[in-house]
C-alpha cells in the first residue's frame, strides 16, 4: 500500500474518530477495487472494536468515508458506472449513512441461517440485482446485520439528481 495514502487515511480517521494516529491500522480491500477507486478499512490497534471503518480513495488526495453525506454518489459516479450489482450493494452498505454496516448476502450458500430467515418469511432469496426505473437506477439486495442477526431487504435508488435513497425493511 502506498505510504502517502495510508497516511492520508490515518489522518482522516484521527480527525473523524479522535483515534491516535499510531493506533490506526489501515488495510487495503482489494475485492472492492474498481476502475480508478481503491478501498480500505481502518481498525483500532489497541481497543477491541467490533466494526471497521471504510474509506474510498477516489483520486490521489480525494478520500471519502461514511462521514461524507454524499459518499455513495461520489463513489458510484467516479468508478461505478460499469460495476456489477454485488459491488453496488457493497458500496451502498458500507458508505450510506442509513446503513453503514452489515453483510451483503451475495448468494444462497453464504449464510444458511440468514437464508432460512428469508425463506421462513415466505420470501425467495435472490442475489443483488438492478431494477429499472425511468430516470433512476435501482438495486435490491438482502443485507445481514450480524450483531443483532437481523436480515433486511434493501431497496436503493440512485436518483436523477445524483442522490442515493435507501429503504430497508427487516425480514420477519
Amino acid at each position: 500500500m502506498d505510504a502517502k495514502i495510508q497516511d492520508l487515511i490515518t489522518q482522516k480517521v484521527h480527525s473523524e474518530q479522535g483515534w491516535k494516529t499510531d493506533e490506526v491500522r489501515v488495510d487495503a480491500d482489494d475485492d472492492l477495487r474498481h476502475g480508478s477507486c481503491s478501498f480500505f478499512t481502518a481498525r483500532h490497534k489497541v481497543r477491541p472494536i467490533s466494526y471497521v471503518l471504510n474509506y474510498a480513495v477516489l483520486s490521489e488526495d480525494n478520500i471519502v468515508s461514511l462521514s461524507d453525506d454524499h459518499a455513495v454518489s461520489r463513489i458510484l459516479d467516479t468508478c461505478g458506472s460499469d460495476a456489477p450489482p454485488v459491488w453496488w450493494a457493497e458500496i451502498i452498505t458500507r458508505f450510506h449513512q442509513d446503513l453503514g454496516s452489515g453483510v451483503v448476502l451475495e448468494n444462497a450458500t453464504q449464510n444458511s441461517a440468514a437464508v432460512a430467515r428469508i425463506t421462513a418469511a415466505k420470501r425467495e432469496f435472490v442475489p443483488p440485482k438492478f431494477g429499472s426505473e425511468k430516470g433512476s437506477k435501482t438495486i435490491t439486495f438482502y443485507m445481514l446485520e450480524p450483531e443483532a442477526f437481523t436480515v433486511y431487504l434493501v431497496n436503493a435508488t440512485k436518483n436523477a439528481d445524483g442522490s442515493v435513497t435507501v429503504d430497508k425493511a427487516a425480514v420477519h
